[in-house]
């Protein structure tokens, strides 16, 4: 299935990164770095839907979440 693009490295006008306004040591960070070292497989692994053209990666919509 095509997700919508999901790269959280990438820049916009402002501020330049997301990343430069949340501290090194925020909770945010933590909860990112092990939601990337979960293995979801079975998230992404359901099959194309045909009402569905595009989706949110399962993996972006996991960490918020699990954040919020």
């Amino acid at each position: 299935m095509p997700y919508l693009d999901y790269n959280q490295s990438k820049g916009y006008l402002l501020p330049p990164y997301l990343g430069e306004l949340i501290p090194a040591d925020h909770g945010a960070r933590v909860m990112n770095r092990v939601v990337d070292l979960l293995d979801i497989g079975e998230l992404t692994s359901q099959g194309e839907n045909p009402r569905v053209a595009q989706a949110y990666h399962p993996r972006m919509m996991l960490k918020i979440l699990i954040y919020a």
